[in-house]
C-alpha cells in the first residue's frame, strides 16, 4: 500500500465516521424530543424542563434536525428573548450551531456527557409520588 492509497482510504474512513457520528447524534435528539413530547402528554401538557446547556447543543434545525422539534421551540424562545443564562456571571444563550468554530464532533461529544444529567432530571419529573404503606 502506498502513502497515497493510505491517505485516500484514511480520508474516506474519516468522512464515513464523521457521518455516522452526525447520524447517531441526530437519532439521539429525535429520541429525546419524542420522549419529552410523550412526557408532556402523560403529564397533561406540563412543559418539561430542559437545561439550557443541552438546548445550546441542539442541531441546526434548518440543515440537520427534523422539522417540528419540541426542543427547537424551547431553544427558539431563548434565542428570541435574548435570554441570559447561568448563575453569575450571566451570559447570552447561544446555540453551538450558530458558531462556525464549534465543530460537530465536539458538539456530539458534549451531548454524550450531558444527556445523562437530563435523563436523571427527567426521571425525577416523571416519577410517580411514592407513599409508604404501613
Amino acid at each position: 500500500m502506498t502513502t497515497d492509497t493510505f491517505t485516500v482510504n484514511s480520508r474516506h474512513n474519516d468522512d464515513s465516521t464523521s457521518q455516522r457520528i452526525v447520524d447517531t447524534e441526530r437519532d439521539v435528539w429525535v429520541a429525546l424530543d419524542t420522549m419529552i413530547r410523550l412526557m408532556a402528554q402523560i403529564n397533561h401538557g406540563l412543559q418539561i424542563p430542559v437545561p439550557t446547556q443541552i438546548l445550546g447543543l441542539l442541531l441546526d434545525d434548518s440543515t440537520e434536525g427534523p422539522q417540528s422539534f419540541q426542543l427547537d421551540q424551547y431553544a427558539a424562545k431563548l434565542s428570541q428573548s435574548n435570554a441570559q443564562i447561568g448563575t453569575a456571571p450571566k451570559s447570552p444563550f447561544i446555540r453551538t450551531c450558530e458558531n462556525w468554530a464549534y465543530p460537530p464532533h465536539r458538539r456530539a461529544a458534549q451531548l454524550s456527557y450531558v444527556i445523562w444529567v437530563l435523563l436523571d432530571s427527567l426521571a425525577l419529573v416523571s416519577a410517580p409520588s411514592r407513599h409508604a404503606i404501613f
